[in-house]
C-alpha cells in the first residue's frame, strides 16, 4: 500500500480497476490510473480522491460498465471500503 501512499503525492486522484486475477498475481496487476493535481487544479478540483470503480470478490464475467458508473468516490477509506464497494456492486446483479 506504500505505492498509493507514493501516487497521491503527486497524484489527487487514483482510479483503480482490481481486476479478478489481483488474487493471483498481487498488486502489480491492479489497473488504473491517475490524474494528475496540476489537471485538476486547472479544472476547479482542489480535493484528493481515492477512487476505487471494482475491488476484489468479483467474478470476470460479473464485470459491468453500468456498475463503474453507479460507485460513488470515496475521500478517506477505512478499513471497510472493500465491503462497501463490493455490496454497492452486488445490488446491480
Amino acid at each position: 500500500m506504500d505505492i498509493i501512499d507514493n501516487i497521491m503525492i503527486t497524484c489527487r486522484w487514483v482510479l483503480f480497476l482490481v481486476t479478478p486475477d489481483y488474487k493471483i498475481n498481487g498488486f502489480h496487476n491492479f489497473q488504473g490510473g491517475a490524474v494528475l493535481m496540476k489537471e485538476l487544479e486547472e479544472n476547479g478540483n482542489t480535493h484528493g480522491r481515492f477512487v476505487p470503480l471494482l475491488t476484489g470478490g468479483i467474478k470476470q464475467t460479473d464485470i459491468r460498465r453500468t456498475w463503474l458508473k453507479s460507485i460513488q468516490p470515496i475521500c478517506f477509506p477505512d478499513e471497510r471500503f472493500i465491503e462497501t464497494i463490493v455490496k454497492l456492486i452486488k445490488q446491480f446483479r
